[in-house]
């Protein structure tokens, strides 16, 4: 996965997150940032933008209605 990632191709990574249920598979998540905290580097760089397209793609968009109903215009 690193590599496809480190050569750009975000669709194959997706897939292959999807395939292997990777995207909301906790423990993954927990592997990836161990290994981000041992890392150095470059190595540490690509780990750190995989661990936030995981999340980013694992996100749900933030519902208006409730970001309205708590706002405040003091």
């Amino acid at each position: 996965m690193m590599h496809l990632w480190k050569e750009g191709d975000l669709h194959k990574v997706d897939e292959y997150l999807d395939e292997h249920a990777l995207r909301r598979n906790e423990l993954f998540k927990r592997v990836v940032q161990s290994l981000i905290e041992l890392s150095t580097g470059s190595e540490r760089s690509l780990l750190e933008s995989i661990s936030n397209h995981i999340g980013a793609k694992g996100a749900r968009p933030t519902d208006p209605q409730l970001e309205f109903a708590y706002r405040s215009d003091k």
